[in-house]
């Protein structure tokens, strides 16, 4: 029996980890995310420093955003050297109408809430075919 589940559960595996992280199609996004976000330039927080890696960074509030969206991109890779490294100011856009460079809005969290999670049933096989194939492996080898 191991000899079977050890290969069903390794292809489960491999077809899982690849679905698991999957965004959801068009029709599967949730109806209220669909607005647009809202944008205020009432009661901003002064400026602030943020550390994180031992840099220190000056976030300059410009506007209070209530963002609706089912995923944001969250990393933002920038590469300085030489001469830019003094005087790098990372710049932001506030309008969703422009294009090209520095269209991207920098944001600061501060809270978020998950909405519904995604891929329940591909994390679940995810985490069962795991556990499958440790248990395969454990009886194959001891008996």
């Amino acid at each position: 029996m191991a000899r079977f589940l050890l290969p069903a559960s390794a292809c489960a595996f491999v077809i899982s980890f690849f679905l698991r992280d999957r965004l959801p199609d068009k029709d599967g996004v949730l109806p209220s995310l669909r607005q647009d976000p809202v944008q205020t330039d009432t009661d901003l927080p002064g400026p602030f420093d943020v550390t994180r890696k031992d840099v220190t960074y000056l976030v300059e509030p410009v506007f209070n955003y209530e963002l609706w969206n089912d995923h944001v991109n969250i990393k933002d890779v920038c590469v300085i050297w030489g001469k830019n490294v003094a005087s790098f100011r990372r710049g932001t856009s506030t309008v969703r109408t422009d294009n090209g460079d520095g269209a991207c809005e920098t944001v600061f969290v501060k809270e978020f809430e998950v909405l519904e999670p995604a891929n329940l049933e591909m994390r679940a096989l995810n985490k069962i075919s795991i556990a499958l194939m440790i248990l395969c492996i454990g009886v194959l080898f001891f008996l």
